[in-house]
């Protein structure tokens, strides 16, 4: 008899365990978005100068590099670009015409009209670490673009964060990029890999971006190990954000629960009888002083 119920146990909460891994995921997801926020505003601080109202990019130049203090020192690289596609870094480096021409931020900001962009994430040309460059359009007094700053932030600080997390004691969290590399996870061998080495995880992060699911999970074998990997799409990085924690974890929390819930049962059973006995032993009691008053009037 206790093998029904305890079935039904074990299948509501590993329900409940997802239920809540996905919404852990959510909430890392969210943290990112809003954190790489901070960054995109913190642009406006070059964008919206004043000496960007005459259009005049060696002016504007010469500002940036009069004010560089003001430049966060998270950034790997800050340079402007103007719409000839010439970067000019603040470190004093000046590119030829047309060098960052192919760039999608460049793209984005010249060709496309957006006011700021979130590129995919790359490898700095400077120091050779992951980068995720931010762009906003910096315009003249009348309103017209005449180039864009872009900074590059340094994932490092990111990067050792995520792989930091944990979940139970052998879950873990990683990030990819929009082409499914690597680019943070608790194995250092696995950065700069492709996610693809694991065909259904990557193809759940896919799927979940193409649905704009907030969050999804597979089941899948991890290097030989039978786990269960939760992903949330991440929007303004175009990256995605996940965790795998092996299944044998997610039962022993389950057999936890329901022996917990099991113990509980019996327990909450034995009070009821022996409140149920109290009180049949009570009223047992009363019909027999009846009983006997009623024997002495007789």
């Amino acid at each position: 008899m206790i093998a029904i119920p305890s079935l039904i146990i074990q299948s509501q909460t590993k329900k409940s365990y997802y239920e809540m891994a996905q919404q852990i995921v959510i909430s890392r997801s969210d943290e990112l978005t809003k954190w790489i926020e901070i960054y995109v505003n913190d642009l406006k601080n070059f964008s919206e100068d004043d000496a960007a109202a005459s259009g005049n990019v060696q002016d504007y130049v010469a500002w940036l590099s009069s004010h560089r203090n003001l430049v966060n020192g998270e950034y790997d690289d800050f340079f402007f670009c103007d719409k000839d596609a010439i970067p000019y870094h603040l470190d004093g480096r000046v590119g030829q015409e047309g060098e960052y021409r192919s760039k999608d931020y460049h793209h984005a900001i010249m060709f496309m009209g957006e006011e700021f962009f979130i590129a995919k994430i790359e490898l700095s040309e400077k120091t050779g670490k992951f980068v995720i460059p931010i762009s906003r359009a910096v315009k003249d007094e009348s309103g017209n673009v005449f180039g864009y700053v872009t900074a590059l932030l340094d994932m490092d600080q990111i990067a050792a964060e995520i792989a930091s997390y944990k979940v139970g004691n052998e879950g873990y969290f990683f990030l990819t990029d929009r082409s499914n590399t690597i680019i943070a996870h608790k194995n250092p061998n696995m950065i700069s890999q492709d996610i693809g080495l694991y065909h259904e995880i990557a193809l759940t992060a896919k799927l979940a971006k193409e649905n704009e699911e907030k969050s999804a999970f597979v089941e899948s074998e991890v290097d030989g190990v039978k786990c269960v990997t939760f992903v949330a799409p991440i929007i303004s990085l175009n990256c995605t954000i996940g965790f795998t924690v092996p299944l044998a974890e997610v039962f022993v929390a389950t057999k936890k629960i329901q022996l917990v819930i099991l113990l509980m049962g019996i327990f909450i059973t034995l009070v009821i009888s022996l409140v149920i006995m109290l009180a049949l032993s009570n009223i047992t009691g009363r019909v027999k002083k009846v009983g006997g008053l009623i024997d002495e009037l007789s």
